[in-house]
């Protein structure tokens, strides 16, 4: 549905002058003119095309409006937005209101993510953070430049700018005068567990129910939308509720002949008799091109390592010209018990989530606290203590599995895959059932011992789909239950399982695996090899060069430019702000 741009002015102000501000932000940030717009008494909207296409309209009604962004379902409707929050799921913002005021909500996690900031005497909503920074000329916000630095995503309601924050997840926001006046959730996981127990009825059935009628939901728009199918559990979750719908879809993996997932995507397609596509790497994607990464950057606000969205841009540009959605299994791991590793040996119990053992999952080293020139906080990885805390603060007494359930899901899925999700949905519509919220109730309250071990993604794909299950995942054996029968068909997963542990017992035993000598050019040589980069990333020139520490910047870029260097991400997110700091400056911005 594209990007929007909402302001409303404060009491007798005038929106249409900072609304004019907005539109040649977008024009000069995103390269965007509005398809629609309307200006009331005290406020004004705009709607910003997606890359391949139009996008909605605002709906108009008694002086009012509606707006949205997203791929979400139930947007169309009217009236109060409280009253409809019921009905409206998926990725998704929506703003209804006129002159006498205005209510927004975002999607239940969040990852549809919208940014406010004060201009002017207005307060200014937007889809992108990086048009709100040229807007108010935004410094970057040392905190956000570190977490970006070191974990690659922005979090709680942070951006990497100053003045420019996000709204929370399942949130409706009342907006009168020029200000936030009320934000309140209209979703938590605590809400879940009103008397501090799981729900036996959530069953491997019900979450087959569940995303069978999120996927109907999902497709039923599209003429030809595209999922994504890979080796995991979690598209061909997506896949066989996408055929139990019976809505027509086609597939997608990405990757080399030797690449398991594409293995074992084109014996299920084969199999099942589904259209499959193929893209290859470095031929359809991933070719580090700094014009691709540039693009990258501004669909991302710099809150995601552009040269690695890079790739992930050119697979969504390349199939928007072949369907008209994509579809994906992320947020599957939900009903897999993803990161109950943090929880070993005592999975389930009454206990706090041991909040220095998460904490490393976002901040794995203190790079980023050594190359800031004035680092906002001393340590990333206690910071990220007190962010976990923060995050499970109303979950007391409830079992520590529900408590790493609500960090992988307020965390990992409102920023990491909410920039994800965000970002590729400005170029076409991106959409994921598992994070619809039937699904979502399903899988957080299932008991323990079901989720445990993969059982209930097992037990759901074999519902809706036994031939599906039977066939081989990337790792070689099957995704079905594990029984008498099929046992020893399991064999590759002892051995897998067995590697895990050994893994999970060194961290813990304070060992660490050494850096691998990579089996290819790495992505940091081909970034080298471009002599426009070199040129960006010139510490005499570069513009974000006063956030770092000199010294340790020289011996960083020079380190990444020496054969074997294996911390291309680190590199990445370094040139993300530098070409975010470039673009604000040609924006106009210091």
């Amino acid at each position: 549905m594209g990007q929007i741009l909402l302001v409303q002015a404060g009491s007798g102000g005038d929106a249409r002058p900072v609304l004019e501000r907005g539109l040649r932000a977008f024009r000069a940030v995103l390269g965007l003119d509005p398809h629609d717009s309307i200006q009331g008494p005290g406020f004004a909207v705009a709607k910003f095309p997606r890359l391949t296409g139009p996008g909605s309209k605002i709906a108009r009604a008694g002086g009012g409006f509606t707006a949205s962004a997203g791929t979400g379902v139930g947007l169309d409707g009217d009236g109060d937005l409280r009253r409809t929050i019921e009905t409206l799921d998926g990725l998704f913002f929506c703003a209804r209101g006129g002159a006498d005021g205005i209510t927004c909500a975002t999607d239940l996690g969040g990852r549809m993510h919208v940014y406010h900031a004060s201009c002017d005497g207005c307060l200014v909503l937007s889809t992108s953070a990086l048009v709100l920074a040229a807007m108010i000329d935004a410094a970057f916000d040392p905190l956000g430049c570190q977490e970006m630095l070191g974990t690659g995503s922005v979090f709680e309601d942070r951006s990497i700018f100053l003045g420019v924050r996000k709204l929370g997840p399942a949130t409706i926001a009342e907006l009168r005068s020029g200000r936030i006046v009320s934000q309140e959730r209209y979703f938590s996981v605590r809400s879940l567990f009103p008397a501090g127990m799981e729900n036996p009825l959530s069953s491997a059935p019900a979450l087959a129910s569940a995303l069978v009628a999120a996927a109907e939901a999902t497709l039923a728009p599209f003429a030809r939308p595209i999922v994504d199918l890979t080796g995991g559990f979690d598209s061909r979750g997506i896949v066989a509720a996408a055929i139990a719908s019976g809505r027509p879809f086609e597939c997608v993996v990405n990757g080399e002949d030797s690449d398991p997932d594409v293995r074992s995507a084109e014996k299920i397609a084969k199999k099942l008799g589904l259209r499959l596509a193929r893209l290859r790497t470095g031929i359809d994607f991933g070719t580090a091109s700094l014009a691709a990464i540039e693009r990258a950057a501004a669909l991302t606000d710099g809150e995601f390592d552009a040269v690695e969205y890079s790739g992930i841009l050119e697979i969504h540009e390349r199939l928007s010209r072949q369907g008209d959605a994509t579809v994906n299994g992320s947020a599957g791991e939900i009903c897999r018990g993803y990161w109950w590793d943090l929880l070993v040996p005592h999975t389930g119990a009454r206990v706090p989530l041991d909040a220095a053992r998460a904490a490393r999952r976002f901040a794995p080293d203190d790079w980023a606290d050594g190359i800031l020139a004035a680092p906002a906080v001393p340590s990333l990885a206690r910071h990220f203590e007190d962010v976990v805390r923060r995050t499970n603060a109303d979950l007391e007494g409830l079992p520590n599995t529900v408590l790493a359930d609500n960090v992988y899901l307020t965390l990992r899925m409102q920023r990491w895959a909410g920039r994800l999700a965000s970002s590729t949905d400005r170029v076409w519509p991106c959409a994921t059932p598992f994070m619809f919220r039937r699904p979502v109730e399903v899988a957080l309250t299932a008991p323990v011992a079901d989720r445990a071990h993969n059982r209930m993604a097992r037990e759901m794909i074999a519902h809706l789909n036994p031939t599906l299950a039977d066939l081989p995942m990337a790792g070689g054996f099957p995704a079905s239950p594990i029984g008498i029968e099929n046992f020893w068909r399991f064999g590759p997963l002892v051995a897998e399982t067995a590697t895990k542990a050994l893994g999970r017992a060194r961290r813990l035993l304070g060992f660490h695996r050494s850096a691998a000598s990579p089996a290819a050019p790495s992505a940091a040589a081909d970034l080298w090899a471009q002599d426009d980069v070199r040129t960006l990333l010139r510490p005499a020139s570069m513009r974000t060069a006063s956030l770092y520490e000199p010294a340790a910047l020289a011996r960083f870029l020079a380190d990444s430019e020496a054969p074997g260097f294996t911390d291309r991400k680190k590199l990445g997110r370094i040139l993300t702000l530098e070409l975010v700091a470039q673009k604000l400056a040609r924006a106009g911005a210091p």
